[in-house]
């Protein structure tokens, strides 16, 4: 027993070792397609990024990153993140949870077959322990989602297009597009934008638009009733 307990720091020092080297070699990878990831960061190696992303330091993330999105530091992230979205720094992911109705216990000793204690109790899974979108991601983030200090955000859950969630909330649900929502748990706040404006921008989907045309018309994203006259002024 002895001999496996020494073994158990120079197994944490490898893996340490082996995450730095592999962040250092993604950076030389990256490079070209103006990506930066800080030594201080984790990035699991199955990670996606489409280009011009930035990842905090002390930051974790599994998935996929769109263009033009960044995520902050002293972040978790398991998640698709769609195109040019904003995550401020402490933003975490809790994909897992404990029953609160029906189970006597909270305890995961009474339904888990995962190691959480030294000890457990039953000989099968009795609750599913963990709370995600599909098999790859915890959860979903769609484009231009601003995502402030300090939120939670709980496995499962979709988050809209054009999305802004304010600091320090707690995410236990949905969030329409362009909700602009705040608060423990969270609630709507307001809409970004009117309904009718709201549909003009789903159906544009501007952040698939290319880099060319957003510089081109980079002027008109100061107002949206000017994107969208001159939007409607283009032949069909």
């Amino acid at each position: 027993m002895k001999h496996s307990y020494t073994l158990m720091p120079i197994k944490i020092f490898i893996l340490y070792i082996y995450r730095k080297v592999f962040t250092f070699l993604k950076k030389i990878e990256y490079r070209d397609r103006n990506i930066y990831i800080p030594l201080g960061s984790n990035v699991d190696k199955m990670s996606i990024f489409e280009g011009g992303n930035k990842i905090g330091n002390k930051t974790f993330f599994k998935g996929k990153l769109g263009y033009g999105s960044y995520i902050g530091s002293n972040s978790n992230i398991s998640a698709s993140v769609g195109k040019y979205c904003s995550i401020a720094d402490d933003v975490k992911v809790i994909s897992g949870i404990h029953p609160t109705s029906k189970f006597v216990s909270t305890s995961p000793v009474f339904y888990s077959l995962q190691k959480s204690t030294s000890i457990k109790y039953v000989t099968e899974q009795k609750f599913s322990e963990y709370r995600k979108v599909n098999d790859s991601f915890d959860i979903i983030i769609g484009n231009d989602v601003c995502i402030s200090t300090g939120v939670r955000i709980i496995g499962g859950l979709i988050i809209g297009n054009g999305a802004i969630i304010g600091t320090n909330a707690v995410i236990t649900r949905d969030v329409e597009p362009y909700s602009i929502v705040g608060g423990i748990p969270a609630k709507v706040i307001n809409k970004r934008f009117t309904d009718v404006q709201i549909k003009f921008l789903e159906e544009l989907k501007w952040w698939d638009m290319g880099e060319e045309w957003l510089i081109n018309n980079v002027d008109l994203f100061s107002d949206i009733e000017k994107l969208i006259s001159h939007h409607s002024k283009l032949p069909e």
